[in-house]
């Protein structure tokens, strides 16, 4: 039975949602880091891979917002279950935006575990669910973390684990590398995340030698290779920066100041 209390909590809740998404659409990054808790958790798509903490969360927000232009977002009204001073949501959404000189839409779904903290509800734990096959393939395969480890931590996803994902089995390592070329989230947004997890699971970012000759980023390399005129990537282990030029444009994402 909902009582007066969960529908306090239910309004608070809907005036907390506004809040994050204005803060994000207009890029205000601080008031944004205001909406996550420190230890929140990002799970992609696959639910297997993971990007800890509030501040590389937020900044994988700043850096997509360097690389793209918001064209247009629309979003459903969220179904909100509140348990005391926890909640879950799911809003749904559709965003429009330009990178690299083409218009990407896409759908799907924002799912929130918020936790009520000194009074104030804040994101504990988030996933998207993607309403495009490809684009849950090419994020999957950015993250990795899940395949073989060696002695230097776990690998990212190895090229062909990703066939086991829905709709990936019909294609060709080729045709991989195309579709996350052609999606932004992967080559910017993901692939910083798929970064940090390596991060956060072994204490080391790739070094220069590993990203580019290893097998487990072949299909990263692939990408990329697809995507730009030309990129590099340098890392100390603790630091990285990975840049790239495209149609006389650079671009880059680095790790967390």
């Amino acid at each position: 039975m909902t009582t007066a209390a969960d529908r306090e909590s239910r309004r608070q809740i809907l005036k907390f949602l506004r809040k994050m998404e204005n803060a994000w659409m207009g890029g205000r990054i601080d008031e944004l880091a205001t909406c996550f808790l420190e230890a929140a958790v990002l799970v992609g798509p696959d639910l297997e891979q993971r990007l800890e903490g509030r501040d590389p969360i937020v900044s994988s927000y700043a850096q997509f917002l360097e690389e793209a232009r918001l064209l247009a977002f629309d979003s459903e009204p969220p179904m909100v279950d509140v348990f005391g001073d926890s909640a879950v949501t799911l809003t749904a959404w559709t965003v429009e935006y330009e990178r690299l000189g083409e218009v990407q839409r896409e759908q799907g779904k924002d799912l929130l575990v918020l936790a009520r903290d000194e009074g104030e509800w804040k994101v504990a734990w988030r996933t998207l669910v993607l309403a495009s096959c490809a684009a849950f393939i090419c994020l999957a395969a950015a993250c990795g973390g899940s395949g073989p480890e060696s002695e230097s931590g776990p690998a990212p996803r190895p090229l062909g684990e990703v066939r086991d994902l829905p709709g990936a089995a019909a294609s060709s390592p080729q045709e991989q590398a195309q579709t996350i070329a052609g999606n932004p989230r992967l080559l910017l947004f993901d692939l910083q995340t798929a970064l940090e997890s390596v991060y956060q699971t072994r204490g080391s970012y790739p070094s220069k030698d590993e990203f580019g000759a290893t097998e487990s980023w072949d299909l990263q390399r692939a990408a990329l290779d697809a995507a730009f005129d030309s990129w590099a990537y340098e890392s100390d282990g603790q630091t990285y920066r990975l840049t790239g030029n495209a149609g006389g444009r650079d671009f880059g994402i680095s790790s967390p100041e």
